[in-house]
C-alpha cells in the first residue's frame, strides 16, 4: 500500500513540475520572440534613420558642389617658364 501511494505521489509530482516546466519554457519561447522581433524593428528604424542621413549629406554635398563651381574662377595654364639659378634641376626637368 505504502508503495503504491509512493509511486501515485511520485507520478503527481512529475507531471506538475513537467507542466510547470512546460509553461516556463512557452514563456521564455513568447518572450525570446518578442524580443527578436523588436530587435528587427530597431534594426529597420535605424537603417532608415541612416538611409536619410545618408540622402541628406548627399544632397547638401551636391548643393555645395553646384554653389562651388558657380562661383570659382577657372583657368588653364598652358606654360611654366622656369628659371634654375643656382642649376639645382637636372636636364630632364629643365625641359
Amino acid at each position: 500500500m505504502k508503495k503504491v501511494v509512493i509511486c501515485i505521489f511520485l507520478i503527481l509530482n512529475v507531471l506538475s513540475f513537467s507542466d510547470t516546466f512546460n509553461n516556463n519554457e512557452d514563456e521564455r519561447t513568447i518572450l525570446r520572440q518578442e524580443q527578436r522581433v523588436e530587435q528587427e524593428r530597431l534594426q529597420k528604424e535605424f537603417q532608415k534613420r541612416e538611409e536619410g542621413f545618408n540622402k541628406l549629406k548627399l544632397e547638401k554635398a551636391e548643393i555645395a558642389t553646384t554653389k562651388n563651381s558657380v562661383n570659382e574662377i577657372k583657368f588653364h595654364i598652358s606654360q611654366i617658364n622656369l628659371e634654375d639659378e643656382e642649376n639645382l634641376l637636372n636636364e630632364i626637368e629643365r625641359e
